[in-house]
């Protein structure tokens, strides 16, 4: 299978906040020199703070500002559409127990790679009834054991 174009690889949900904005520079500073040609955006709901996070980005990024996206995770047409714009989403947006959700299940609806900063106990607790997957692949277990994470059963 011929993998989706997306305008971009990686797009930082939450670039605003304080987290967020840490780490927008280091993908400045950093990240966009050791990946070449990696494209990324910045995503939130405030096109006023965006911008000005991407213009004082901009110097540390060759006078290329990066891109802005503006949406609420509290709008799943919102959320869908910025999703389906990246291969992966980065979140450093809380509380993720209420914003997490509407992002994680665009992701798995649209194909989209998903990571967070998430430290909330319980925030998206194994529950498979919470996201609708309607991709071929295999569906998430039905009974998952938490004690089991991460161990490749």
């Amino acid at each position: 299978m011929k993998p989706m174009h997306r305008a971009y690889d990686i797009i930082l949900w939450g670039s605003t906040g304080f987290t967020g904005q840490l780490v927008a520079r280091y993908f400045a500073e950093v990240l966009r020199l050791r990946v070449p040609g990696l494209r990324w955006a910045l995503v939130g709901r405030d096109a006023a703070k965006l911008s000005q996070l991407s213009a004082s980005l901009a110097p540390l990024c060759d006078s290329c500002a990066p891109d802005i996206l503006v949406a609420s995770a509290a709008t799943q047409s919102e959320v869908d559409r910025v999703v389906e714009q990246a291969r992966i989403v980065l979140s450093t947006a809380g509380p993720f127990a209420r914003i997490g959700q509407p992002v994680v299940d665009a992701c798995v609806r649209l194909g989209t790679h998903y990571v967070d900063i998430n430290g909330e106990p319980g925030s998206f607790a194994p529950n498979p009834n919470m996201i609708t997957n309607t991709s071929p692949s295999p569906s998430p277990d039905p009974n998952p054991d938490p004690n089991q994470a991460g161990t490749g059963r």
